[in-house]
């Protein structure tokens, strides 16, 4: 028992049926995955089959863990029980927002046209362009009544230190502050509502509210599509069956909370730490679905990259610096703890992702050497041209069922965009096929930027809503991954592996997307075709199921 008692309030029903799915649906294929193991006598053959086999297992449990979700998201949102609200009283708040040269008149301009009363605002600019410090300085003018502006004379520990300096600073009267980002837009009832749940309970830590999106550029327009889904489908579950993530913006939270776990924890990923030190402490966090703000969502793929670079090393430091002290607490819920857990590992798949394929199409080969013949019609003759595979061990595991569960596995992640397929399945569409190469373009990155954290312990912070360019495309690092590309082209020529190749034209696409940010048409055109080729790989196999042979019958990359 927590100690408000809140433990037993979390409901483990939805995390058991995860695990429950995960592990019968793995037992039914447990056979035939170890006669792939069993393919070669050879360690060394057998250890890389385990570690296929692993990323098999792994990526079911992911797709279990995001439809159960998803499920019981929509129990929670047709649910008629509602938050306790008390609207008894009128506590004094502070919305706090940090900016640095990125600051956004209209978003701050929805911060003064709140229905509560009793509130003030304070801008934390840590510009250091002149002219972004003039802008801040000239709307605080006019608006003075209202708002403080706060400067430090350091910039220290990232967006979590400007927070402290500023916490440091409000008067004990202060009960709740709310956070902000530099592009959020609140609703005129955000601090009315959250206010009202926040006194309706003394042990709610903060209330996280929902978020649409909003985009002002071509590519965030086009990004912006998942974040609906995320906030309307996948969080809603989490206030009785999971662990409830504060997301550092478009959030109230009570200052004593915040004080007796020390302050804003200063690292990058300071908005989950913060939840789980309030865990920790007794308090918990509540998931208003009902209260939407807006959020833009970085306006260029070079941001976009950015914020993916942050989020990777800021996690890596959480699980260093925080996660232990979240597992080794007995009055967190086990649910809970798995659920963070699971939550958290999603933004390292690429990695796994990317061994498996280098340990399925490049190492194995050398294990298992199975020349496919790939008819190519001619005017007199057939010829034949052969690939490199060592598809042949995945014999006994092959099959419809099979078939089925590899599709489950790969496009379970996209159940959350049911609903507004249901609505617009053309938008919704249009959407699969541009970002699947935006993510798959990343993979690389994921993998490049934990080795760093690793080798230097150095987490960074970035500021996605500044528009100006960092030149990121006349990075090395981002050459290199461009570069690979083109190797992974031709590995999956070598290998005939369509899956290889959507990968490779996706990194080969880092530097157009980067220089274009989408709105050439060239641009435009070949984001298409790593998703295209994905539906086309998995639309031949039930061909090859039926016995028929011949599917890619016109072009064939001999390898003799």
């Amino acid at each position: 028992m927590g100690q408000n008692g809140y433990r037993n309030s979390i409901n483990p029903l939805m995390i058991m049926l995860i695990i429950l799915s995960w592990v019968l649906i793995n037992s039914y294929f447990l056979s035939r995955y170890i006669q792939v193991v069993n393919y070669q006598d050879n360690v060394p053959f057998k250890i890389i089959a385990i570690f296929v086999i692993s990323w098999v297992v792994l990526s079911s449990y992911y797709a279990c863990y995001h439809v159960v979700s998803f499920v019981f998201s929509l129990l929670a949102l047709n649910s008629k029980s509602k938050h306790p609200k008390c609207y008894g009283s009128t506590p004094k708040v502070a919305i706090l927002y940090p900016c640095m040269n990125d600051f956004q008149e209209h978003a701050v301009d929805s911060y003064l046209c709140q229905s509560y009363q009793n509130y003030h605002i304070f801008i934390l600019d840590d510009s250091t362009v002149p002219e972004e410090k003039e802008k801040v300085d000239d709307y605080v003018k006019s608006h003075s009544q209202k708002i403080t502006l706060i400067r430090r004379k350091d910039r220290s520990h990232f967006k979590a230190g400007n927070l402290n300096n500023a916490i440091r600073q409000l008067d004990s009267d202060y009960k709740y502050f709310a956070i902000m980002d530099a592009d959020e837009i609140i609703s005129c009832d955000f601090t009315k509502e959250t206010v009202a749940i926040l006194e309706a309970n003394s042990k709610v830590g903060f209330v996280q509210t929902c978020h649409d999106l909003y985009g002002k550029t071509v590519f965030g327009q086009m990004a912006g599509e998942g974040i609906d889904p995320h906030f309307k489908y996948f969080l809603p579950a989490r206030n009785r069956f999971g662990f409830v993530y504060l997301y550092g913006h478009g959030v109230m939270v009570r200052t004593q909370a915040c004080l007796d776990v020390g302050g804003i924890p200063e690292i990058v990923s300071e908005d989950v730490a913060l939840a789980t030190r309030m865990r920790i402490k007794g308090y918990h966090g509540i998931y208003a679905d009902d209260i939407v703000c807006q959020e833009e969502v970085p306006p260029t793929y070079e941001a976009w990259r950015k914020r993916n670079g942050k989020f990777v090393r800021g996690t890596l430091e959480f699980f260093t610096k925080e996660f232990p002290d979240f597992i080794r607490a007995k009055n967190i819920s086990l649910t809970e703890k798995i659920d963070l857990s699971t939550a958290l590992s999603v933004l390292y798949i690429p990695i796994f992702f990317l061994v498996f394929l280098v340990l399925i199409h490049v190492v194995l080969p050398f294990f298992v050497k199975d020349s496919y013949s790939i008819t190519v019609l001619g005017e007199n003759n057939a010829q034949h041209g052969y690939i490199h595979t060592a598809m042949a061990i995945f014999r006994p595991l092959w099959g419809w069922d099979t078939f089925v569960f590899t599709l489950f596995s790969v496009f379970a992640s996209l159940c959350y965009l049911i609903p507004c397929f249901i609505r617009s399945p053309l938008r919704v569409m249009r959407y699969i096929l541009r970002m699947t190469t935006v993510h798959l373009s990343v993979s690389l990155q994921t993998l490049i930027e934990s080795a760093n954290w690793i080798l230097t312990k150095k987490a960074m912070f970035c500021s996605t809503g500044n528009r100006k360019t960092q030149a990121l495309d006349k990075k090395m690092s981002t050459k290199v991954e461009g570069y690979m590309g083109y190797v992974v082209i031709v590995c999956s020529i070598i290998t005939g592996s369509i899956c290889l190749m959507s990968l490779g034209i996706s990194l080969a696409l880092i530097p157009l997307m980067l220089r274009s940010n989408f709105p050439g048409k060239v641009c435009a055109v070949l984001i298409l075709l790593p998703m295209i080729l994905t539906i086309i790989s998995f639309g031949l196999v039930p061909m090859g199921l039926l016995g028929i042979s011949g599917a890619f019958v016109g072009f064939a990359f001999a390898h003799h």
